[in-house]
């Protein structure tokens, strides 16, 4: 069947309301623009920090692995026995990680 029932136009915005409408979505652009730009802000100092972090890291790792070997070499320049010259630095390689993996166990108050 067909609805009898006849939609009358809807009146146009008076200028009151126009304002309103156009100022809620002025507002709103300049927070949603604001937003972006602290979120982009954050996302390129946290990525900035995340590289240079594992750039360091490595470094640091691949200076570590240099310094054992040259205390290698110079345990076995100095006459210690080869094995011992090992075990000695494989105990300082084990100490420091260690070290460097160390958690606290309690959180400190700041």
């Amino acid at each position: 069947m067909i609805d009898p029932r006849v939609e009358e136009p809807q009146a146009p915005p008076t200028l009151l309301e126009d304002l309103l409408a156009r100022s809620r979505s002025f507002i709103e652009g300049v927070i949603a623009d604001r937003i972006r730009s602290s979120l982009e802000r954050l996302f390129e100092r946290t990525m900035r920090r995340v590289v240079a972090g594992v750039i360091s890291s490595m470094l640091f790792g691949t200076a570590a692995v240099f310094v054992l070997i040259a205390g290698l070499e110079g345990l076995k320049q100095a006459g210690a026995p080869v094995w011992a010259a090992y075990l000695c630095l494989g105990l300082v390689g084990a100490l420091g990680g260690a070290l460097l993996i160390r958690t606290p166990t309690e959180p400190r108050d700041r």
